[in-house]
């Protein structure tokens, strides 16, 4: 992988997540020619999970992205596990006596 992508237990929840339904997950390089073949990209951060991307710039090059319904599951899943919302079958949940 490459050094400037962060491990991030936010990414790994988000994986975990895409697996939970049934998507197929891999970490890897992604080389520029397939990024134009792609339906959906999103960031992923602590405070935000995933923010959608719109399209990405590469010099001259603009690759536009289709949706987001994809992230807006993944996003759902994640806040609804963080707010209690929904299940937390991996345990992620803490609770912190005040």
């Amino acid at each position: 992988m490459s050094p400037s992508i962060l491990k991030s237990t936010t990414k790994g929840v988000v994986l975990q997540a895409a697996k939970d339904m049934g998507m197929k997950v891999e970490e890897r390089p992604v080389k520029w020619e397939e990024v134009r073949g792609l339906k959906e990209v999103a960031a992923c951060g602590t405070a935000v999970v995933l923010t959608p991307m719109n399209s990405i710039t590469r010099g001259t090059e603009v690759v536009k992205f289709q949706g987001h319904d994809t992230i807006s599951k993944l996003y759902d899943a994640v806040t609804g596990m963080q707010t209690g919302e929904l299940p937390d079958p991996h345990g992620y949940r803490h609770h912190v006596a005040l």
